[in-house]
């Protein structure tokens, strides 16, 4: 049996992601510059929003596991969430390079925070449909994983991260 540790959620922002360059209004329409992978910076952000949803759901689903998931998971976010913070000004900046106008950009966040919300509900309904023993077995590791540094954003997306992190470059 495979144990899935990266569910799909992310994917589907890395996509919502790669129409961002599009949500400029007709007049302005900019064509994506060639170096921009917008999918990159997606990666980055969704694997945050998956991360922190998978460790919702494991203590959710098993309550004894909650108070080292919660202490992993704080351990986790002081690391991480700075990075997917930068990555998602990277983006904007990138945004903004290319000539998109506040309002534009306005609702282009809109839509990014969509996306997330969408992310993390994937995400939720991935694990619910794994079967019970990887559910148990994926939970009760989480914790290390966590902790050891195993799911930490520059280990899972390093070559993301270079594209889109100034200090990862």
């Amino acid at each position: 049996m495979v144990v899935r540790t990266r569910p799909s959620g992310s994917v589907a922002l890395g996509l919502a992601l790669l129409s961002l360059a599009a949500c400029t209004s007709p007049a302005t329409k900019l064509a994506p510059a060639p170096a921009v992978n917008w999918g990159d910076a997606g990666r980055v952000i969704g694997g945050r929003v998956a991360t922190v949803e998978l460790a919702g759901a494991c203590e959710r689903r098993y309550p004894a596991l909650a108070p080292s998931l919660s202490r992993a998971l704080a351990d986790w976010q002081w690391r991480n969430d700075a990075l997917a913070v930068e990555v998602e000004d990277a983006l904007w900046r990138a945004v903004r390079t290319l000539g998109a106008s506040e309002a534009s950009i306005g609702a282009g966040t809109r839509e990014l925070r969509f996306a997330l919300d969408a992310a993390g509900v994937a995400t939720a309904n991935d694990f619910a449909a794994w079967p019970s023993a990887q559910r148990e077995r994926y939970c009760r590791a989480l914790p290390d994983r966590l902790l050891s540094g195993d799911e930490d954003l520059a280990r899972r997306y390093p070559r993301e991260l270079r594209a889109w992190h100034p200090a990862a470059r």
